[in-house]
């Protein structure tokens, strides 16, 4: 206060309170979903597709999750049901997982059936390429890090290079050659040269 009286310190404004409560997304109620069901039939359609996708019984903490999903973030019920199946077959069968992936791909723009069928056969076609991209190196493809994959997804990508390229570059890198990251100097000198 001194220095402020002093002209030596000036203070900010006050920082505007955050209200969390308003900011907080909250899940319907069972009694809420239970008059949501009553007004649109697909919601029922959606919880018995689920079912038959997870090969049992959604609880009513879960149907509780899938339809604040589909009534209050407006997800379409097929979006919802691709993201289930897409989880399925990693076996993650969590109504929190699912969620979580759905409000993952809104972020990043995925608002679709359409754009979410493209993404998933974007993943499926980089999984291709990681497998067959460790079986060139000689690796056990588990063992990939999240770096590596980055790096091998940008070889093909970015780079537009395929597994003849990651071979020679195999090939110059001597013994470090099962090191992605080494191969991946090696590929991306090559890239800028134009080759």
């Amino acid at each position: 206060e001194y220095w402020e009286g002093a002209g030596l310190l000036e203070r900010e404004a006050a920082a505007p309170q955050i209200n969390f409560a308003a900011t907080t997304r909250r899940r319907l109620s069972t009694p809420e979903v239970a008059s949501a069901a009553d007004t649109d039939p697909m919601l029922g359609r959606l919880v018995g597709e689920l079912q038959r996708i997870f090969g049992g019984v959604v609880s009513q903490r879960d149907s509780n999750v899938f339809s604040t999903l589909y009534v209050t973030d407006g997800f379409p019920a097929d979006m919802i049901l691709i993201a289930a199946t897409h989880c399925t077959a990693q076996s993650k069968t969590s109504a929190r997982y699912i969620e979580k992936l759905l409000l993952g791909w809104r972020r990043d723009g995925i608002e679709t059936c359409e754009q979410a069928d493209a993404y998933l056969r974007q993943l499926a076609l980089r999984a291709k390429r990681e497998q067959e991209t460790a079986k060139v190196l000689g690796i056990d493809e588990a063992g990939l890090t999240l770096a590596e994959k980055k790096r091998i997804t940008q070889w093909y990508e970015e780079f537009a290079y395929g597994p003849e390229m990651i071979r020679a570059a195999r090939l110059v890198a001597g013994e470090n050659e099962k090191n992605v990251r080494y191969i991946g100097g090696i590929l991306k000198k090559w890239h800028s040269k134009g080759y």
